[in-house]
């Protein structure tokens, strides 16, 4: 209700059977990033022991600066990932929920002709269970981005999204993994969306020659308050793995960063037809699994390996036995649900 109630008093109209939405014009396009942000973080920084340069995601907000501070660091202009591959991500969590129309990106400012090329967005309302941003009739869309260090490359969303949580992974690249991100939105605090006021209405007086004057006390109307989202206070974590090289897209990203490369599972070519999708990413039926990718949707799905591992089709590419995460602290097993679309406790597809 609440997002209903923004999108109606912001002007937003959109059908999810159509291929653009019209959006209110002046409304709805800030920097979260910069305005809305709690906190953000990476699956890993450049030279992370180094005392004098900062190359950590909080250099990534737009049209950040190379400068050299008072204490004498370097702050970079960009963040900058340690290694170079498809599992590296960067993470920015908002204060609240937040309704998301789009992402702006820049290269590295300073130096190193270093940007990337491509990349594909995640998105989650608790920064614990994630899904893809996709685009029409594409259920993972892989966003194409900058060609230089400092021009800004618009992606809007084919449908907005609700998030708290928006995590950026990059697919192409030029030299090095560097980034500085945008989110476009609005917070969905709707306490400057309505204003309450309120009136008073009072019965005029009226007399006749038998009765005496008659009046009636004006009548107000309640007012409600407005709602607070709350706030969670401002962290910055980062990881430093090791450097290697990868060739296989990730997937959706579990409730940890990723760690291990995707398999990569050959499978027999079959006929292709015209069209670039042939098969939906829906929701499977009970013991369903695939073992091909061949005119399937970007996304994943259940493999036929067992109930613990998924499948990752990107543009007819399959990368297969993806293992479902074990849920700390106890090292709980999860199991792939082809419904949900994610790893969970209980599978309603996979028994």
């Amino acid at each position: 209700m609440k997002l209903l109630a923004l999108l109606f008093s912001i002007g937003v109209i959109h059908s999810v059977h159509q291929r653009s939405a019209v959006y209110a014009a002046d409304v709805c396009k800030d920097d979260l990033a910069v305005t809305y942000a709690s906190s953000s973080k990476a699956s890993s920084q450049f030279d992370p022991n180094n005392k004098l340069s900062n190359y950590g995601p909080d250099r990534a907000q737009l049209n950040s600066t190379e400068t050299k501070d008072p204490a004498g660091v370097t702050q970079m202009g960009a963040w900058v990932s340690e290694k170079n591959d498809f599992s590296q991500w960067i993470q920015v969590e908002l204060k609240d929920a937040a309704l998301i129309r789009g992402l702006v990106t820049q290269g590295r400012n300073g130096c190193c002709q270093q940007w990337v090329k491509k990349y594909r967005v995640f998105y989650s309302e608790d920064c614990q269970h994630w899904s893809t941003v996709g685009g029409f009739n594409v259920t993972d869309k892989f966003f194409t981005a900058n060609k230089d260090e400092n021009t800004p490359v618009t992606n809007m969303f084919h449908c907005p999204i609700m998030a708290k949580c928006i995590r950026v992974n990059p697919l192409g690249w030029n030299k090095n993994i560097a980034m500085r991100l945008g989110i476009l939105g609005c917070p969905l605090d709707l306490k400057g969306a309505f204003t309450s006021q309120t009136t008073t209405s009072k019965v005029p007086t009226t007399t006749t020659t038998q009765a005496p004057v008659k009046t009636q006390p004006p009548t107000q109307p309640p007012t409600q308050p407005p709602t607070q989202p709350p706030t969670t206070p401002s962290t910055q974590t980062s990881t430093q793995p090791t450097t290697q090289k990868q060739t296989q897209p990730p997937t959706q990203p579990p409730t940890q960063p990723p760690t291990q490369p995707p398999t990569t599972a050959k499978t027999k070519a079959t006929p292709k037809s015209g069209g670039n999708v042939l098969i939906p990413n829906t929701g499977g039926t009970k013991g369903s699994c695939i073992k091909s990718c061949k005119g399937r949707a970007n996304g994943d799905y259940q493999s036929c390996a067992g109930c613990g591992f998924y499948i990752t089709c990107s543009w007819e590419q399959m990368f297969d036995k993806r293992p479902c995460p074990r849920v700390l602290p106890f090292q709980h097993k999860l199991f792939w649900d082809d419904n949900l679309k994610r790893c969970v406790e209980k599978s309603q597809t996979c028994p």
